[in-house]
């Protein structure tokens, strides 16, 4: 895939959410330090931060989703507002809530999640983050996001 972050899935090691994985057994450098140690490289995609965004579920409801880089404002994203909730909403939807929160503990229903939008308006998972805690709800704050729906 070119520089659109969706990446073509080629190369050694597995696919992970459309990046191409290399993992690299230690060399055992004779001290010890990297028995047992792997290295797994990601292939680099050159994302645009305007389309990077992060998604607050709690008890396993998609409750807000705002984009992730806070210091800057995109112009075009207010117009594009609807269709991009639309596109997050219903990948995650088709994608992750039933996978991901199937047989869960309650605590594992509460979680966000950072998508990025490629050109080609495809979803791809960039992270997991526990609720609250050390992850910023940027755009929101806990407790907006803890009300019930």
């Amino acid at each position: 895939g070119g520089g659109d972050g969706s990446g073509d899935g080629s190369g050694g090691g597995g696919d992970v959410g459309g990046a191409s994985v290399q993992s690299i057994p230690g060399s055992g450098s004779g001290l010890g330090l990297l028995d047992g140690v792997t290295l797994t490289l990601r292939k680099w995609f050159d994302l645009s931060p305007s389309m990077e965004f992060r998604c607050f579920v709690k008890g396993g409801n998609l409750r807000g989703i705002c984009q992730r880089d806070v210091s800057n404002f995109y112009p075009y994203l207010p117009g594009d507002a609807a269709a991009l909730e639309e596109l997050v909403a219903v990948f995650w939807q088709e994608n992750v809530s039933g996978v991901f929160n199937a047989g869960a503990a309650t605590a594992a229903l509460d979680y966000v999640m950072d998508v990025y939008v490629t050109t080609r308006r495809r979803c791809r998972i960039m992270d997991f983050n526990p609720w609250g805690g050390a992850t910023l709800p940027l755009l929101f704050d806990w407790h907006e996001l803890s009300r019930p729906p």
